[in-house]
């Protein structure tokens, strides 16, 4: 029986992971390069390159994916899908024992990441590069190093000394909240299992090691003095780090005006699972409490039930506000409250030590990646695929719980699941096919223009822009004179960007 079930867990792994494969490798096909990705790959990233990004930035293993993968072809598509199918895998790789559950689940959250951060990370190679390729690295370390959240000590390999140090150094190589997240988080890995299991252990030493020695190449490119010291045109750090109370000011305003929904309200499919599974959990929790217990207890079902309700329903669909001025400030702190609710429920309503301590790390990662964004802007969507990463982990956690103390058979939600997961990757296959055939089919138009000496072209807009990042280039600006030098086109032929209705008009 034992073999039959390890044949059939190995049969259902092979297919999903061939079948997650195959769908990111068909979407990488039709994700044309965009915005950044033809500077990279035009003389302008050589140039880089020859000064080793000397004052461009320290994301030196981020640009060195952005380059090679600008410059290679079915390359690009075998890595963009292994990267993204890794994600998938370690963010279910929750425990020794990992059920269908993890994984199905796993793909229908990543294939709900909002619209935005999907245009600026999966479907934009200069996005990828840093921060889908990032978060894969952090999460190999936490694949790692997850037996120290068991009762047995950690025992490591040999070999594992060895295979930390360039993983803890390419790790702080591409994302600067990324580099300072490692270095806390490896830090933790420390002290925490010296506390419990009074040891120290050289995996996790020679990591820490390693993630300093990485942050040390990183800042000290010359970019990072100049955005110190405000000289830097693009990226600054608010001057309100002088006075405290300026300080405190531009926290709330970050986070009020521009960081909470990136962070936290857009994730809507998210939100209503880890809302759902909590609500399980304090439903199901056993044990009695005082008359301030079921205070908190009801406080949390309420907070549970309308958060992840009120952006789908209340703002989108209703388009009602509790207040008509502040509006922002509200739902921010709305934010919060549910954040806290989702770590209080995780401690006081669940009974394993162990859970506790990983789900709290996770959930608090998201957190600790944020916070230096609020001192460095321009920030974008696409800063916010780590924290998810950590909020999907956190998900299948609960789940997992809730599997393990039968408090629900999730298992039953499995071919509901996967059916959702084929419907959104039929949408995504759609989505990404049109944009696809119509980038091939302008450029292939727009090469028989120039070879037939044209001086003015039209430049289609694709029919699903915003699932990229900037498709189409802005007349003189940068990314005009980048696109042009990319595909070939000669440098005084103008480009007329035209609609894609007006395409279609075109070639019927």
């Amino acid at each position: 029986m034992e073999t039959k079930n390890f044949y059939k867990n190995k049969l259902f792994f092979s297919l999903f992971v061939l079948s997650v494969f195959g769908l990111y490798f068909y979407l990488a096909y039709n994700t044309p390069l965009t915005h950044d990705d033809w500077t990279w790959g035009s003389s302008d990233g050589i140039h880089r390159l020859n000064n080793w990004f000397a004052n461009y930035n320290g994301r030196y293993m981020g640009n060195l994916f952005e380059l090679f993968l600008t410059r290679v072809y079915w390359i690009r598509f075998f890595v963009m899908s292994l990267f993204a199918t890794v994600l998938v895998i370690l963010a279910a790789n929750q425990s020794k024992n990992n059920s269908y559950f993890n994984y199905i689940l796993s793909l229908v959250l990543f294939l709900c990441v909002p619209i935005n951060v999907i245009s600026q990370t999966y479907a934009w190679i200069a996005g990828f590069s840093n921060y889908i390729t990032s978060i894969v690295c952090v999460l190999l370390y936490l694949a790692i190093i997850k037996n120290i959240f068991e009762d047995d000590k950690p025992v490591y390999k040999t070999w594992m000394i060895i295979v930390v140090i360039p993983l803890g150094i390419i790790t702080e190589l591409f994302m600067e909240h990324i580099t300072l997240y490692t270095l806390c988080m490896a830090l933790i890995v420390i002290v925490f299992t010296a506390i419990k299991f009074r040891k120290v252990y050289a995996v996790h030493v020679t990591y820490f090691i390693s993630t300093v020695i990485g942050a040390i190449i990183m800042f000290t490119n010359g970019a990072y003095m100049a955005i110190f010291s405000g000289k830097d045109q693009y990226r600054s750090i608010g001057q309100s780090a002088v006075a405290h109370e300026s300080l405190v000011m531009k926290i709330y305003h970050t986070f009020t005006n521009e960081m909470y929904p990136m962070l936290f309200s857009n994730n809507v499919v998210l939100n209503l699972l880890i809302a759902t599974f909590c609500i399980i959990l304090i439903i199901k929790y056993k044990k009695s409490v005082s008359m301030f217990g079921s205070f908190i207890k009801n406080g949390l079902l309420t907070i549970l039930v309308i958060y992840p309700l009120y952006k789908p329903i209340v703002v989108d669909r209703l388009k009602m506000s509790v207040f008509k001025i502040h509006t922002n400030d509200f739902e921010a702190f709305f934010s919060v409250i549910f954040f806290i609710s989702v770590l209080l429920t995780i401690w006081l309503y669940t009974d394993n030590k162990n859970f506790k301590q990983k789900a709290s790390l996770y959930w608090l990662s998201a957190i600790v990646l944020a916070a230096p964004l609020i001192f460095v802007q321009p920030f974008g969507p696409r800063c916010f695929i780590a924290p998810y990463t950590f909020y999907v982990m956190v998900t299948i956690q609960l789940g997992q719980y809730i599997i393990e103390k039968k408090y629900f058979n999730l298992f039953s939600l499995n071919k509901l699941f996967t059916i959702f997961a084929l419907f959104v990757s039929a949408c995504y296959i759609y989505i990404f096919t049109m944009n696809g055939m119509v980038d091939r089919q302008r450029m292939d138009y727009i090469h028989q223009q120039v070879n037939a000496h044209k001086d003015e072209i039209m430049l289609a807009k694709l029919p699903f822009e915003q699932f990229l990042w900037h498709s189409t280039p802005i007349i003189d600006s940068y990314q005009y004179q980048t696109f042009k030098e990319y595909y070939h086109i000669p440098e005084n032929t103008k480009l007329k960007v035209i609609s894609y209705k007006r395409w279609e008009k075109m070639n019927k």
